[in-house]
Parts: structure tokens; C-alpha cells; sequence
């Protein structure tokens, strides 16, 4: 007489980390995500610690928006706190950090798909810049990525993780930001002295930095006088340009491995 083998608990379960991994992903407490589904806190809890059945994706794909399979998989990329860096990170709240930090944990996942069916360059990022001048670091790195004076759209190499004093860390950063995207040596080419806030907002959506930003190292790299400082920072402040960027950037950073969809579409086909 034969028997069936019995049944996986990974296919009767679902997978704890994932759930956990989903709903701060949506900045969700595990009171939100059992409000929204019409279940108790402890039912979440006990979802959290390895209880959720199977049926159960469902209602957790509805709320959470993440496709029903996403709950099964198991092998959840973790990331320490301490490993996680923050800008201003007294300013971001616990659901904010959390909801970063599980980003960060799909990115990774998101990354081991991409590596296992592309081949990558390898990725070259300095890592000995630790006390050296946040200035010369930027221009240390543009030397070692022989990208010379020309725009682009980032950074992430001044500190490691684990932050000691999160003030001076901001304004190290501003200052690595400021010459890494905006080398001193090329602001005479675009810019007058003293510009107006028109000049201004042409010439941020060619290096792709904020106008604030822009502005702040015109008058850091002496082509701004502290007056017209003041009175650029009020006319941008007026325009909205303090806490944003109305109407977005032109320009946007985007994956050479996932193109937007509309330059598929319209470039050519591939069998």
C-alpha cells in the first residue's frame, strides 16, 4: 500500500520574513496591516513568526500589493541597521527608516536576479576616503572614474555605514555632493557671476541638481556674493524650490538594464 509524501510546511506556510518584509515596506504597523485585513494584531503576530496558511496570500497580495507568489519564496536578503546610512536621519521617522531599509532588502533581491541572467561590470566604488576633505574626496573619486568635469546624476562614497555624529556627517555630505556633482572648475562655464534665478533654473537641469543646491555652490565657490545669496534663496524659497523641485527634473537617472517602457516600445524589436 503506498502513501503520498506528506506535504512541505513551505507549502502550507508562508514565509514569515516575507510578510514582515512586505508590510514595512508599505510603512504599515502590524496594527495597520491587521485593521486592513480584518484581523487581530495577534493574528499578524502569529503570521510574523511563522503561522500565516497559504490562503492567507491572498488578502496579504489585496493589501499589501505584492503578488501572491512574493509570500512563498523564502531567502529574504537581510540588512542590519547598522549597515544602513541615513541622511538626515533625525528628520526620517521609524516607519520611514524601516520602509528604507526593507527597500533596500528588495533591491538586493531585485539585484541577485539581474546578476544571475546579465553580465555586470564590476562595480568600482572607493572606500578609503574616511577622513580626507570631503572637496578633495569628491575630486579624488571623479580622478579614479575619469569622468572629469562632465554632469551625473550621483553619489554614495563619503562614509561608511555606521555614522558617529549624524550633523557632521550631513554637512560632510553637502560639501562631497557640492564638488562631486558641481566641480567648482565648471561653474564659470555655464554661469555668470551673480545669475539671476532664470539663469539658475536652466543651468540645474543640465548638471541634474536641485536649484538650492546649485545655488549654494555658486556662493561657496565665490561666484555668488552673500547678498545675492540671501536674495536668491528668498526668490526660490517663494517659488517653492525650498522643499522640492516644482514641475520635476528634465532629467532622470534610469537603468541600462530595464529601459523605460515607452523606448521599448518604440525602439526596435527584438525576437
Amino acid at each position: 500500500m503506498s502513501t503520498s509524501p506528506s506535504p512541505r510546511r513551505s507549502d502550507l506556510f508562508l514565509d514569515p520574513e516575507r510578510i514582515r518584509l512586505a508590510r514595512t515596506r508599505r510603512g504599515m504597523t502590524k496594527t495597520d496591516l491587521a485593521r486592513a485585513l480584518g484581523v487581530t494584531v495577534r493574528t499578524v503576530t502569529r503570521y510574523e513568526s511563522g503561522d500565516a496558511p497559504a490562503g492567507a496570500a491572498s488578502g496579504l497580495s489585496h493589501v499589501l500589493e505584492f503578488p501572491e507568489g512574493f509570500f512563498g519564496r523564502g531567502d529574504v536578503p537581510g540588512i542590519a541597521a547598522s549597515e544602513v546610512s541615513f541622511r538626515a536621519a533625525r528628520r526620517a521617522g521609524a516607519r520611514q527608516r524601516a520602509a528604507a531599509v526593507a527597500a533596500g532588502e528588495l533591491g538586493i533581491e531585485v539585484g541577485r536576479w539581474i546578476s544571475r541572467r546579465f553580465v555586470l561590470p564590476e562595480v568600482s566604488v572607493p572606500t578609503d576616503l574616511a577622513g580626507i576633505d570631503p572637496a578633495h574626496a569628491a575630486r579624488v573619486v571623479r580622478t579614479q572614474w575619469a569622468i572629469g568635469v562632465k554632469p551625473l546624476p550621483g553619489h554614495l562614497v563619503m562614509h561608511p555605514a555606521k555614522s558617529t555624529d549624524d550633523a557632521a556627517q550631513e554637512k560632510e555630505a553637502d560639501r562631497f555632493a557640492s564638488e562631486f556633482l558641481m566641480p567648482r572648475e565648471v561653474l564659470p562655464a555655464y554661469l555668470r557671476r551673480n545669475p539671476t534665478t532664470d539663469d539658475v533654473l536652466q543651468v540645474r537641469s543640465q548638471l541634474k541638481v536641485s536649484a538650492m543646491a546649485l545655488t549654494h555652490a555658486l556662493r561657496d565657490s565665490g561666484r555668488m556674493s552673500d547678498w545675492h545669496h540671501r536674495q536668491m534663496c528668498v526668490d526660490l524659497s517663494g517659488k517653492g524650490y525650498r522643499s522640492g523641485e516644482p514641475g520635476g527634473m528634465e532629467a532622470h537617472e534610469m537603468s541600462k538594464v530595464f529601459p523605460p517602457r515607452s523606448s521599448v516600445e518604440g525602439g526596435p524589436q527584438r525576437g
